[in-house]
């Protein structure tokens, strides 16, 4: 209870000692910022690469084409051949001029670009909807049928996507890593450059008699709120970045999460990061440093 009373004692304690190294700290507060905001960016890279290979997964279709000059009975017979196939739940027949509204649509505010060539550049197929659990057997059953030009199947893309998101998991661990020891070497290192500078009022203070705990809670409160005050500096960052980003890719074909998600996500993610580095980096800096 007693140390409950003495609240206001070491919360003041803590802001004069944040303010005699004032210029000092800010700079760590702001380096902090920046290394945890870097780490916010790797992180919402890859919970958007995670949500964008969810949702192609669940997009089963898969794209037959042919030549365009492929004759109405050689077509009709492909699609009869396709109809055989287990596991497909609908055909869909494509012409050029759908499919190239469809790559208008992908391209949205650079759809100028297709004006550049002088004819449809693109080629008629079926889309086919197939259940997931059959989307091997399709693919093998696709193989046996004659007038196929080639077949366009989300997976290989998916695949593609999961290496790259894979590999920027494993930097994502190594930055977060880095960036856990760095602040918290930080922190440490602001709190025994505060212990020096006040050890004149320390050895003052325990020559009154005032316990180790008495002592060592303002550099403890300094050290957190130091950390909370870069993390809530990096979670302003990646808001505003995240604002940005979705702002610029509203007309890109580009599967995104929930801004909302992604920005609550950042928050709770680096304010509890640098709440977590805060108390260790100010335990580590008083430890053995205060009431031996």
């Amino acid at each position: 209870m007693k140390m409950f009373k003495n609240t206001g004692y070491y919360f003041k304690e803590a802001s004069t000692l944040f303010k005699i190294d004032f210029k000092t700290n800010l700079l760590s507060i702001l380096s902090m910022g920046l290394v945890l905001t870097i780490l916010g960016i790797v992180i919402s890279g890859i919970l958007v690469g995670d949500n964008f290979i969810e949702i192609l997964s669940r997009e089963a279709d898969i794209g037959v084409f042919y030549s365009e000059d492929l004759n109405l009975v050689d077509r009709l017979a492909i699609k009869d051949e396709l109809k055989k196939i287990k596991g497909l739940v609908e055909i869909i027949e494509v012409d050029k001029e759908e499919s190239l509204k469809e790559m208008e649509e992908v391209l949205g505010g650079d759809k100028d670009v297709l004006e550049l060539f002088d004819e449809n550049p693109f080629l008629p197929y079926f889309n086919l909807k197939v259940e997931l659990d059959e989307r091997e057997g399709v693919l093998k059953a696709l193989e046996g049928i004659r007038n196929i030009s080639h077949v366009r199947d989300n997976n290989e893309v998916v695949e593609k996507i999961k290496i790259l998101i894979n590999n920027m998991k494993i930097i994502g661990v190594f930055l977060a890593v880095a960036v856990s020891l760095v602040s918290a070497i930080v922190i440490s290192h602001i709190i025994r450059q505060g212990i020096y500078l006040n050890r004149e009022r320390i050895e003052t203070l325990t020559l009154l008699g005032a316990p180790p705990s008495f002592i060592k809670i303002p550099f403890l409160i300094e050290g957190v709120f130091m950390s909370l005050l870069a993390g809530a500096l990096s979670a302003l960052m990646l808001f505003l970045l995240i604002v940005l980003f979705y702002s610029k890719a509203s007309s890109m074909f580009l599967p995104l999460p929930e801004k909302g998600i992604l920005i609550v996500t950042n928050v709770v993610l680096t304010v509890g990061v640098s709440l977590i580095l805060g108390i260790l980096g100010s335990s580590t800096g008083v430890g053995g440093q205060v009431g031996e």
